[in-house]
């Protein structure tokens, strides 16, 4: 006969087993972020955590869009989870922006997009951002050139640019 002590012991070994043997599609949203945190957090239940951060935030990746000064406003929530929250989010842009950049080519404005969306991800600011194709429509460089305000990128010498 187990007791309650026993179950929760055993929890995060059941969330690891589970992944392991499933997936990702075997988890609700809260419960694949409670798994992620107890790497952040020793010896404390994270499933409340979890579900407070989706409700707070309202979904699963907006928590991790969330500015560190954001996340440290959340009981349980502690510099070592926030920078824990942002290394996941900089992995995953790191292992997209690799996928794509290693895609055959850019061709069609849903390859700019997703590009983009890579690219830019969270980031709450107007950008410019140029794309150096070779003629092979692989890409060869690319840069953010103007990085604005949440509503705006002005142009520096914009007039120039018309002709």
């Amino acid at each position: 006969m187990s007791t309650q002590k026993d179950n929760k012991h055993g929890h995060r070994d059941r969330l690891r087993t589970r992944l392991a043997k499933a997936g990702r599609t075997a988890f609700a949203d809260h419960e694949l972020l409670e798994l992620l945190l107890t790497y952040a957090i020793p010896r404390k239940d994270t499933k409340q955590l979890a579900k407070n951060l989706i409700d707070r935030f309202g979904s699963f990746a907006a928590v991790f869009d969330q500015p560190k000064d954001c996340l440290l406003q959340i009981e349980g929530i502690g510099p070592q989870t926030s920078v824990f929250l942002s290394a996941i989010r900089a992995s995953l842009t790191r292992y997209l922006e690799q996928k794509v950049e290693n895609a055959r080519t850019i061709s069609k404005p849903e390859d700019v997009a997703e590009f983009l969306r890579v690219h830019l991800g969270a980031n709450q600011r107007e950008c410019l951002m140029i794309l150096c194709l070779n003629d092979a429509n692989r890409l060869v460089h690319h840069d953010t050139v103007i990085e604005g305000t949440v509503n705006r990128a002005p142009l520096i010498g914009q007039q120039n640019l018309k002709s």
